[in-house]
């Protein structure tokens, strides 16, 4: 038999300074709760859930000993103390009451299953958009694959992001492993090709969904700024423009072939004049930038007219024409053709040495004393293969 969780009269004063509530400030209507509870003479009715960590979990945490960390309820606590901060507005009764709260203490608890016990969130208030976004920021953080997200979360992601049409099919659902696949499938394209990508983006990218979100869900706090519509179309362009960065070729100022890559964005300054990215790419920073601008403008960046060039299927016909491997691969590449790009880089490489080696010859050959070596040195720059035979021929 399983024993009934056993409630008791827990003092406001004992609980936590840890806060791992999901809830934005804005959203929690603490004066609100208070009201609520000065109407039921300073009583709250429903019972909190608190975990009372260990003396080594609290070491850890960096909180005193046998004090209570709120995981359902942290309203119900906040309206408490917002009477006790105010005991001269209310009556001694009021406050006296107001004092402690009925609590269902947790105690063979890890942090994360406390975290777990938070998001599994069955408050009269659903969470908003925005919140249900932080907790899955947070599994993800933690290394929580999207599978795992979207088992741990499924009540929480289906209520904010699942179509009418979808909550109604899922519902049909008995078998719990077949709903688990319908939920996965059907919130593929929230966390993956968008709260995922935005993860792996870095915190800028990150916090400007969370923000998007907050935004729509009319939770934005002042100071707060939404700098581009960080949606799913967004993050679908973003993920095109880093594929360009992580596969293009570039040549830098010594002449050598490299792939300029990408980072995780982890801040971005906007100005009038433009943006300053702190990682990103060349075309990810581009496309950004691009957002933001739309979002400012309502217009997207003003492109420079792009100059007309060979087309791919005169690119295509064009590498036939040459013998060197790099210029081939080159034009199969500006085709839009797929290319080694470990090949690439090598015959690049190759072509380079073979530049200053050339260079070297023609800079010091003159100064050699032996004719013949001159001659041999001199035609393997600039003549043919007969003649190079023919000249070393003679020295030997």
């Amino acid at each position: 038999m399983v024993a009934m969780p056993k409630v008791v009269r827990a003092k406001v004063a004992s609980v936590s300074k840890l806060n791992i509530n999901v809830r934005f400030d804005n959203n929690l209507d603490i004066e609100g709760m208070s009201a609520q509870i000065v109407a039921e003479n300073g009583q709250v009715l429903e019972p909190v859930h608190a975990w009372m960590p260990t003396k080594e979990q609290a070491e850890e945490l960096n909180i005193l000993l046998n004090t209570l960390v709120i995981l359902r309820g942290y309203r119900r606590v906040g309206g408490l103390m917002y009477i006790g901060a105010r005991r001269n507005e209310y009556s001694a009764e009021i406050c006296d009451a107001a004092e402690t709260f009925p609590c269902i203490i947790h105690e063979n608890m890890s942090f994360a299953e406390a975290k777990m016990f938070v998001f599994d969130h069955s408050d009269q208030r659903p969470l908003s958009g925005a919140e249900v976004i932080r907790c899955v920021f947070q599994l993800f953080a933690e290394g929580k694959s999207e599978a795992d997200v979207a088992t741990e979360l499924y009540p929480l992601l289906y209520r904010a992001f699942m179509t009418d049409g979808q909550l109604k099919e899922v519902e049909k659902i008995q078998n719990y492993g077949e709903r688990m696949n319908f939920v996965k499938k059907a919130l593929h394209n929230r966390l993956y090709k968008w709260l995922q990508r935005a993860v792996n983006y870095g915190p800028w990218i990150r916090d400007q969904v969370q923000l998007f979100q907050k935004y729509l869900d009319g939770l934005l706090a002042t100071g707060e700024v939404v700098y581009f519509k960080a949606h799913i179309g967004a993050m679908e362009e973003l993920a095109k423009a880093r594929k360009l960065d992580e596969e293009t070729v570039a040549t830098g100022a010594d002449g050598v072939a490299y792939i300029p890559g990408w980072k995780p964005v982890l801040d971005v300054q906007v100005t009038d004049d433009g943006i300053v990215v702190d990682g990103g790419g060349v075309a990810f920073n581009a496309c950004l930038e691009e957002l933001i601008t739309t979002l400012k403008t309502g217009k997207p960046k003003k492109k420079e007219a792009k100059k007309e060039g060979p087309s791919a299927k005169s690119l295509e016909t064009m590498v036939a024409s040459y013998r060197s491997p790099l210029t081939q691969q080159v034009l199969q590449l500006a085709a839009g053709q797929k290319v080694d790009m470990n090949s690439l880089l090598a015959n690049d490489s190759e072509s380079y040495r073979w530049k200053n080696v050339k260079d070297t010859i023609k800079a010091t050959c003159e100064q050699l004393p032996d004719g013949n070596l001159r001659t041999l040195l001199t035609l393997i720059v600039s003549g043919t293969v007969d003649q190079v035979k023919e000249a070393i021929a003679k020295c030997l």
